[in-house]
């Protein structure tokens, strides 16, 4: 079994799940999500997400699935949530990271893209921060004053991406 919100591999909104690591106690409810994606009913799919978490709450992968649902809910403060609890769970799984990001960018919360952006760079100092963050298909709209800075350094400027 494996899920993907997304097309692309690369992509960071992209969930890959596979049977091998799901722990039992989450997998009725992440199929039963699974199939409500299909559909898709995201309302569903976050009840079922929910449930998979409550029953494995260390199980990054769906947590940080829950938040893609979550804002295609538009429920951002949720989202944030599940973001924050993928990050917590696996700090190594660099998708919430880069997907925080972009969320807090959206929402113009430039203290939360800069300590988002910063705990990526130190998750991986290698992160293509840029690249993640600025990702192809996205053009930057909105430019204001900000101590964060698409390098990761502090100084210069923000940009909002839609």
């Amino acid at each position: 079994m494996t899920l993907v919100l997304s097309q692309s591999a690369g992509d960071p909104s992209a969930s890959n799940v596979s049977e091998s690591n799901i722990p039992l106690r989450a997998k009725r409810p992440l199929t039963e999500a699974m199939k409500a994606l299909d559909t898709p009913d995201y309302r569903e799919a976050a009840r079922r997400l929910q449930a998979a978490v409550a029953a494995s709450p260390k199980f990054a992968q769906v947590w940080h699935t829950l938040g893609v649902v979550d804002e295609r809910l538009q429920k951002p403060s949720a989202a944030r949530q599940a973001y924050e609890r993928a990050m917590e769970a696996e700090p190594k799984l660099l998708s919430p990271y880069v997907m925080l990001a972009r969320l807090c960018v959206k929402m113009k919360d430039w203290q939360c893209a800069t300590k988002t952006a910063d705990a990526l760079i130190k998750a991986d100092p290698q992160a293509d921060l840029y690249g993640d963050l600025f990702a192809p298909g996205r053009r930057v709209i909105q430019v204001e004053g900000s101590r964060w800075r698409p390098d990761g350094r502090q100084g210069g400027l923000s940009a909002s991406i839609f």
